[in-house]
């Protein structure tokens, strides 16, 4: 199976919740911790696209939305500050 073909069952959306929610808990800030949730679900999941104005027009659904919402996650990917060595050492365990 090509990683590609891969469809997520409800165990594999447990296994993601409790990552982001664990690395999220590193951000400490509400809109951090779901811009990185956004991030990491539109990178994981599904769609051709993996940048940012794509991964903000599937999070939100709604067209008149995603452009406010790719700002906030264009923001958390370029300007927001977080501990990069806090974030990788809650990853790895």
């Amino acid at each position: 199976m090509l990683a590609m073909d891969y469809k997520f069952d409800k165990a594999a959306e447990k296994r993601l919740d409790a990552y982001v929610n664990m690395v999220g808990a590193v951000l400490k800030h509400k809109t951090k911790r779901a811009s990185f949730a956004m991030y990491a679900r539109g990178i994981l999941g599904e769609g051709d696209r993996k940048s940012q104005e794509p991964i903000a027009a599937r999070a939100t659904g709604e067209k008149t939305r995603a452009g406010a919402v790719h700002q906030q996650l264009n923001h958390f990917v370029t300007s927001s500050e977080w501990s990069d060595s806090e974030v990788r050492l809650a990853a790895v365990r």
